[in-house]
């Protein structure tokens, strides 16, 4: 982690990336979803550049999909 590093509760992971906190939660559960940091059993937080890193992980290139009929 750089002294740059934006870090953000999982409720702010879930608002930035637009989806509900139970899904953040439930891709946790998983072992699935961004990566995050366990600074204590109660303090859950995500890197920025993580969520970011799993939303382009996540892309789909529409060019390259058949379409479906």
């Amino acid at each position: 982690m750089t002294d740059n590093t934006i870090l953000m509760t999982r409720k702010d992971a879930a608002a930035y990336l637009g989806v509900s906190l139970r899904y953040m939660e439930q891709l946790a559960t998983d072992g699935e979803g961004p990566r995050y940091y366990v600074l204590s059993p109660k303090i859950i937080r995500y890197a920025l550049a993580d969520l970011e890193a799993w939303l382009d992980a996540s892309k789909i290139d529409g060019n390259t999909q058949k379409a479906k009929k």
